[in-house]
């Protein structure tokens, strides 16, 4: 999600613009028209024909009063060859979300390299976290329904909304069998796992785990973080983003910042690419993404950092690695990423309770390089070690980092880890926050 206002406020004059015209996909011999659903299928048509990446893809001749749901309209617009992303929600949803507060159970899950579904982490100050549920707990059902995959959570957890009940069968990391019941609950998103200062040989790593780049004080809490690496002034970097989905480009950028400022200063972090109307018409209609130099940006510099991801590292934390990667030395531990090169813009409809999120930008490097739709590949595959927490010198992706920093080589592995074979596909909102 990127926050730029002036992009918005033009793409609204225009789509305000258009909707005093006349519509000529009514069909007037339809007698039986909903007009409010009507109204609101007209004006996701409108934004979609205007601002959607592949915009080319959509008819110019849909009839907007065929009774048809928002939310299956929405979808049928879509370009399912390419975008996996774009959703349509509750305006409530999308108000909560701009305000940092989501309904759920703060648990994210993730694969293990036997292919079973874990507990990846559990949020604090959470019903889940009181109840006891904690990393590598491994999933047995959830409801009714045993073994669950990734692609069945989205439906069997439910929407987000206050007095949505689940019932989980999980076992411990004693092996024991755990029933706990549990209602979603307002959460208030903390993208920060962990920050700590490790010592090691000598030497002072940082190291910062991300869940997304959301949040309201994502980059006061950055801030934050980077004066205490100043202070400890440490000599690596090590950033955990193995479960960071995404979320707003401008902490992604703020963090960049955090690390390269002081010497990179006005260096290009991201550009950007819109569909062929908006770029032949509003040339310049969003702005590119430079490096800054704030005020807890790294003093000491660094030759290098090691990036931990896997195939849940996605959007905003890919434009990271990628935007940061020609400046300085960047190894990549884990897995390879989710592979998405592209920016879905908020909007909240006029007509009827919905706000869309269209793939709008794809973006690119310095070096006009993305992710891709296929990810960033790793320097040292490795597992996503469910059995350690996070800056556990022994966690197996960390512990390949400190072996390197010791070394200048990786472990040797016993088995190769599981890459391309772990699908994760998270489906709207859960897409950019990651838990559920």
């Amino acid at each position: 999600m990127a926050s730029n206002y002036k992009f918005i406020f033009i793409i609204s004059a225009l789509v305000f613009l258009s909707a005093c015209k006349k519509d000529e996909s009514v069909n007037v011999e339809n007698n039986n028209i909903n007009l409010e659903e009507s109204r609101i299928r007209s004006e996701i048509y409108r934004y979609m024909l205007t601002v959607y990446l592949w915009n080319n893809q959509i008819s110019h001749y849909i009839d907007t009063t065929f009774n048809i749901d928002p939310e299956t309209f929405f979808y049928a617009l879509t370009y399912p060859e390419l975008d996996r992303w774009s959703f349509i929600t509750s305006k409530m949803e999308y108000e909560l979300l701009e305000k940092g507060l989501y309904f759920g159970h703060g648990i994210m899950f993730a694969y293990d390299e036997y292919g079973d579904l874990r507990v990846a982490y559990v949020l604090k100050n959470t019903k889940a976290y009181t109840s006891g549920i904690r990393r590598g707990w491994k999933v047995t059902k959830i409801n009714n329904l045993t073994s669950p995959s990734y692609e069945q959570l989205n439906k069997i957890v439910g929407e987000s909304f206050y007095k949505v009940n689940n019932y989980f069968e999980f076992l411990d990391n004693d092996n024991q069998l755990k029933t706990i019941y549990l209602e979603k609950e307002l959460i208030t998103i903390n993208p920060i796992l962990l920050s700590t200062c490790i010592p090691h040989n000598g030497k002072k790593i940082g190291y910062l785990a991300l869940i997304n780049f959301m949040g309201n004080n994502i980059k006061e809490q950055l801030d934050d973080i980077f004066n205490d690496f100043n202070f400890q002034a440490i000599d690596e970097l090590v950033i955990d983003l193995r479960y960071n989905v995404g979320g707003d480009l401008e902490a992604s950028q703020h963090l960049a910042s955090l690390i390269i400022g002081k010497t990179l200063q006005y260096s290009l972090f991201l550009k950007f690419n819109v569909n062929s109307h908006l770029s032949t018409y509003y040339p310049g209609i969003v702005n590119d993404m430079l490096i800054q130099n704030l005020p807890n940006s790294l003093v000491k510099p660094i030759e290098r950092i090691f990036v931990i991801t896997s195939g849940l590292t996605a959007a905003a934390s890919e434009a990271f690695i990628k935007g940061i990667e020609p400046f300085i030395t960047t190894h990549l531990i884990g897995t390879r990423t989710q592979g998405k090169p592209v920016v879905l813009l908020p909007i909240e409809l006029k007509s009827g309770d919905y706000a869309i999120f269209p793939v709008v930008f794809t973006w690119e490097n310095i070096s006009n390089q993305s992710c891709g739709y296929t990810g960033i590949g790793v320097n040292c595959q490795e597992f996503d070690d469910l059995t350690h927490d996070f800056g556990d010198p022994e966690e197996l992706c960390l512990k390949q980092a400190l072996h390197f920093i010791s070394t200048g080589s990786y472990l040797s592995q016993k088995k190769r880890a599981l890459g391309s074979n772990a699908k994760y596909e998270l489906k709207g909102i859960h897409s950019m926050i990651g838990f559920y």
